[in-house]
């Protein structure tokens, strides 16, 4: 689609050790039928193709803010 951001996830060497490929397939399509995460748009033999959701990553000293954990724990409860 025309103005979609996707990423494109290239699995490491010999992570199938310790992830279940096939598994985490599943969960990542159960998880977008409910909102949870990013649609997942294609699978190819060592990656995948997957929407893209902005944002920012919290910073360590910014994980114990008193304030988000009210926010944070509201999000949760809705999925």
């Amino acid at each position: 689609r025309i103005g979609t951001t996707v990423l494109i996830r290239a699995y490491g060497k010999h992570t199938e050790v310790i992830i279940d490929r096939n598994q985490e397939l599943i969960n990542m399509a159960a998880l977008a039928r409910l909102g949870m995460c990013p649609p997942l748009y294609a699978r190819f033999q060592n990656g995948l193709v997957y929407g893209y959701i902005p944002g920012t990553v919290p910073k360590p000293e910014e994980m114990g803010n008193s304030q988000w954990a009210p926010l944070i724990a509201k999000r949760l409860a809705e999925w």
